[in-house]
Order: C-alpha cells, then sequence, then structure tokens
C-alpha cells in the first residue's frame, strides 16, 4: 500500500485536460492510495468492496467504483474507488501485483517520451511507439491471463510461463527506458 498527493503540475494538466472541472474540490483524486494485491481478480474485487466499507459514508451514498479492468484507458487497468475521509475526496486504486507492475513501468515511460502517452496521445516518434506497442501487448496478456483465458487454454502451468514471462517484459522495457537518452 502506497499514499499518493498530486502534484501541482499533474494538478493543474488534469484541470486543464479535463475543462468540466471547475474547483479542486471536483478533482476525486488530489489525494489517493494504491493498493497492491498479491493474488487474483477474485481477490482484487474482495479488497476491493471492504475498503468500499470501510470508508462507507453514512451521510453520501457510495459511488460506485470504476473498473478499468473492463473500461481500461491506454491500457491502464485496476478498479477505482472514489472514497471521503474527514470531508477529503481521494481515490483508492486497487491493483494486482503485475497490473501494478504495468503500471509503474508505464508510468515511467510516460515521464521519459511523454505524459500525453497516458491519455491516449500519440508517440512522438519510432522509440516511443515501440514502447508503446510493447506495454499495451503486455498489458491485453495480462487482462487474458487474469480473466483465466490463458489457463482455460493451455492450463495452468503455461499459464504460469506466460505470466513469468510478462513479468521479465516488463522488467526488460524499464531497464530500456531508463537507457534513453
Amino acid at each position: 500500500m502506497a499514499p499518493r498527493v498530486k502534484t501541482l503540475k499533474t494538478t493543474l494538466e488534469k484541470l486543464h485536460r479535463q475543462p468540466e472541472l471547475h474547483s479542486l474540490a471536483q478533482v476525486r483524486d488530489l489525494a489517493g492510495l494504491r493498493v497492491v494485491v498479491n493474488g487474483s481478480r477474485a481477490d482484487q474485487d474482495r479488497i476491493a468492496a471492504r475498503i468500499a466499507d470501510l470508508f462507507r459514508d453514512p451521510e453520501r451514498p457510495p459511488k460506485p467504483p470504476i473498473d478499468r479492468r473492463a473500461y481500461p484507458r491506454a491500457g491502464y487497468r485496476a478498479v477505482h474507488l472514489e472514497v471521503r475521509r474527514e470531508g477529503i475526496l481521494m481515490e483508492v486504486q486497487v491493483r494486482t501485483a503485475i497490473q501494478h507492475q504495468w503500471a509503474e513501468v508505464f508510468e515511467q515511460a510516460a515521464d521519459r517520451l511523454g505524459r500525453g502517452l497516458r491519455y491516449g496521445e500519440s508517440a512522438d516518434n519510432d522509440v516511443a511507439q515501440a514502447v508503446v506497442d510493447r506495454l499495451m501487448t503486455c498489458a491485453d496478456l495480462i487482462d487474458q491471463l487474469e480473466r483465466g483465458e490463458i489457463a482455460y487454454i493451455f492450463g495452468p502451468e503455461p499459464a504460469d510461463i506466460v505470466r513469468d514471462a510478462i513479468t521479465d517484459t516488463l522488467t526488460d522495457i524499464a531497464k530500456w527506458v531508463e537507457g534513453l537518452p
């Protein structure tokens, strides 16, 4: 679990990107928490439900979670909860370990190759596009793996091999991006 606070720069970028936000009070992720689940998608769902229960506000009906697994953005997948603590709006992102690894590598790549990649903007050059293409392939494989498609088709042992290959590939991409000028 890791707390996260938006920087002034990323907050201003968000307000510029989303003109429907008229004040900071409408930004749901000024403060946030990332919860990394060492387990399955079912474990992720259980933990998200428990967190929602812990932060239940008796004065307001709970907002439904945003399931970025079903509706990914730029390849990103997780379950997002909007919660309030002492009147402060926060976002809790619940990720599996492999979703978290992917997100961290994607963030690193976007920081090096252009933050717009996080929002689906086109890559500026062939190197950036190659990184994005590899990350999108990994994101799709992670989704197939976590939905059980790979194990269903090939069995549990090949699914474990695929999981290891994805994590190794993400590590290699992170090293490659780190070495870029």
